[in-house]
């Protein structure tokens, strides 16, 4: 945490009218919660509720907007855990629209940080759903969407298997790939987290259209 926090200042996070339910020493954090970070504001825990904004994985910062407008930001570590509908996540798995609750203490430095975040509602529940196999339907736009942990890879054959929330799915690179997306394939390794895009060519075997 030393590490992480070292030379964070002044961060202004989540508005007046977030809703809090609390552990000790919840006046202090909810007295925060509505302006700008003062480093001796004392610390606290509590857990907030908003969409997901954004994730800045080199700066380890998570963006929120909570239900009343206001934006924030709240710092994570590689001990940070994300669960949904019980699996766990790293937290660059979070999307842009995702609703979370994230459990947040203060530091000693004035800055939040969350070391659970709970996935609410995810984007993609509100235009389309999963199969059950664990794909995600595009909602008639054509494509479809697949994530998980990477369970092994024939580099030769150009595919690879992905773990998901309903089963296995072997993910095909197409005949001509872009560089990136071939550059992604070849650096793929097992348990690796990934996002594809593409079409169901077969039981349980998709097309890759790109990473994502």
């Amino acid at each position: 945490m030393n590490g992480l926090m070292r030379g964070l200042r002044g961060v202004v996070l989540l508005g007046a009218g977030v809703a809090i339910t609390g552990c000790s020493q919840l006046g202090t954090l909810g007295n925060v919660l509505g302006g700008v970070l003062s480093p001796n504001s004392g610390s606290g825990s509590g857990e907030v509720y908003g969409m997901v904004r954004g994730v800045d994985t080199q700066r380890q910062i998570i963006q929120i907007q909570t239900q009343n407008g206001q934006v924030g930001n709240v710092y994570f570590d590689q001990n940070t855990q994300v669960v949904y509908q019980n699996q766990r996540y790293p937290v660059t798995a979070l999307e842009q629209g995702d609703q979370i609750g994230l459990r947040i203490q203060q530091t000693q430095n004035g800055q939040y940080y969350t070391d659970y975040i709970t996935v609410t509602q995810s984007v993609q529940e509100n235009n389309g759903g999963y199969n059950n196999t664990g794909v995600y339907n595009g909602g008639g736009t054509g494509y479809t969407r697949a994530e998980g942990r990477v369970t092994w890879v024939d580099y030769q054959r150009g595919q690879f298997a992905l773990s998901t929330n309903g089963g296995t799915l072997t993910v095909v690179m197409p005949y001509q790939s872009n560089s990136t997306d071939a550059n992604r394939f070849r650096n793929l390794r097992q348990n690796d987290y990934v996002r594809v895009e593409g079409q169901l060519v077969g039981s349980g075997r998709l097309e890759l259209s790109r990473f994502y």
